[in-house]
Order: C-alpha cells, then structure tokens, then sequence
C-alpha cells in the first residue's frame, strides 16, 4: 500500500467528507472512534484507514435494532 498527499486528510477535509463538525471529528479521534494521529496540534487522518473504520462501523439500521428492547414475559 502506498500513500500518496492525497491520501493524507485534515481534520476539514474529514469533517466534509462525513458531514460532521470539525470539533466532532477531533472527539472521535480522541476517542479512537476514528483512526487519527496528532502531530503537535495537528490531527492528520489516512483515507485508506479512515475507509476501513467506517466499514466497521454499524448502520443506522443495526443500531437501531441494538436499541430495540426484547418484550418480558411473564
């Protein structure tokens, strides 16, 4: 695999690409939601990892079945 500039993101060019805010995509990089790395200040982001975590990441549709609660019985 190699990397090319335009394979390096920021965390704009993130933020746009996932319709989130800018501080919203530095909390998930906090949070290892995202795979990010900090250079000083500055979060820098792969595509091809950013690609993969995304994959991983559920659907709306199985979080909302997660959310479903099972009836009890009694």
């Amino acid at each position: 695999m190699s990397i090319t500039r335009a394979d390096v993101l920021t965390v704009a060019d993130v933020a746009t690409l996932l319709d989130l805010k800018p501080y919203t995509v530095k909390e998930y990089a906090r949070r290892g939601i995202l795979p990010g790395r900090k250079l000083g200040r500055t979060w820098t982001f792969l595509r091809p990892e950013l690609e993969e975590a995304i994959s991983r990441l559920p659907t709306a549709e199985e979080r909302a079945r997660n959310r479903q609660r099972p009836e009890l019985r009694s």
